[in-house]
């Protein structure tokens, strides 16, 4: 008995009718068991052969249906965050000085390789600074980026680095707050 393989496989839940894939009856033996990639529409050979691409595109697709998917964007962007903090080791810096005016790329030590700058906003009050502190603690999230800023609606100490700086979040003009009441 065969197991479905990853979304978007042939034969996988969701995915296009594994006997679409299945060679024509009277194929000669040795014939590929697919249709040449030329036949094939660049949706279709991903399909087959390229299963990310395929959720990728899902994933693109829930996330401009409604504000329910934002849970969905979050879960997926964390996930692409702490594998980025596994490639990069986990090591990331920041000017942690709130009126600083450094942009990214304004250092020689980043502009010298491919540099990755982050940013977050943060509405005051909720769970985002326990969250973020947390991030800190392992080097994750924006902490795994070359550079880093966090952004609010207004400048306060978010973190103590661990060489007893504070980090502060870079003010911005205007509020964090929907105005629709979260629409």
């Amino acid at each position: 008995e065969e197991t479905p393989g990853p979304p978007g496989s042939p034969g996988s839940p969701g995915s296009a009718s594994s006997d679409a894939l299945a060679p024509e009856e009277g194929a000669a033996e040795g014939a590929p068991d697919v249709a040449a990639p030329s036949q094939l529409t660049p949706r279709e050979s991903a399909r087959g052969t390229l299963p990310v691409i395929r959720m990728v595109d899902d994933f693109r697709r829930a996330a401009f249906k409604s504000y329910a998917s934002v849970a969905q964007l979050v879960a997926a962007t964390t996930l692409t965050l702490m594998l980025a903090a596994v490639l990069l080791g986990g090591h990331g810096g920041s000017s942690f000085d709130p009126l600083s005016t450094t942009r990214p790329g304004d250092s020689l030590e980043t502009a010298k390789l491919g540099a990755l700058w982050c940013f977050v906003l943060m509405v005051p009050g909720t769970y985002e600074r326990a969250l973020l502190t947390e991030q800190y603690g392992h080097r994750i999230g924006i902490f795994a980026c070359d550079g880093y800023r966090v952004f609010s609606n207004e400048s306060f100490p978010l973190l103590v680095h661990d060489g007893g700086r504070e980090l502060h979040t870079s003010p911005i003009g205007g509020g964090l707050r929907g105005q629709l009441g979260g629409q």
